[in-house]
């Protein structure tokens, strides 16, 4: 009987943590403005996940036998956390990730302030160097252009000096 009542309290706890989970999605929905494919997609992954995590803890407290008090547990759980612990912790559950996400918000854009500051040095080096270089073959490559251009009449009489004349037959 001792088991019993221990596997019964047990699954009154799973039933009042699936609600908790069920907020935590529901908020999570709210933050992430969720479309309707989502929602569906959602909800399979919902189920997918706490039916094994239910099934887990039902195999550790009372070998996994569901018989009606453990449905009972479960659907009583999950009744008293919509109806008494839902309305506080649900609020507090949007609020909590709301400053998460903006949390990690400003620690990304601080991680883009320090890496736009690490990579100062890379950028004034590139200036320096690469830009100075960019000129220099710019001016090669007119006066390579230009090169060509004046020699190309001469190289041409050069050519035919140089390429022997095929003997006629």
């Amino acid at each position: 009987m001792d088991e019993q009542l221990f596997a019964f309290f047990l699954v009154v706890v799973i039933g009042i943590a699936a609600g908790l989970f069920f907020d935590l999605y529901r908020v999570l929905a709210q933050l992430f403005r969720f479309k309707k494919w989502a929602f569906m997609v959602g909800d399979i992954l919902f189920w997918l996940i706490l039916t094994p995590l239910v099934f887990l803890v039902l195999l550790w407290g009372n070998l996994g036998e569901v018989r009606l008090y453990v449905i009972m547990g479960l659907v009583l759980g999950a009744a008293v956390y919509m109806k008494y612990m839902s309305k506080f912790l649900c609020p507090w559950l949007g609020g909590l990730l709301n400053f998460l996400s903006r949390a990690v918000q400003m620690g990304l854009r601080c991680f883009a302030v320090l890496a736009a500051f690490a990579a100062m040095p890379f950028k004034i080096v590139f200036i320096l160097v690469a830009k100075p270089l960019g000129l220099i073959r710019r001016v090669f490559r007119k006066a390579g252009g230009f090169a060509a251009r004046k020699s190309k009449p001469w190289l041409a009489k050069v050519k035919r000096l140089i390429k022997p004349k095929r003997p006629t037959e």
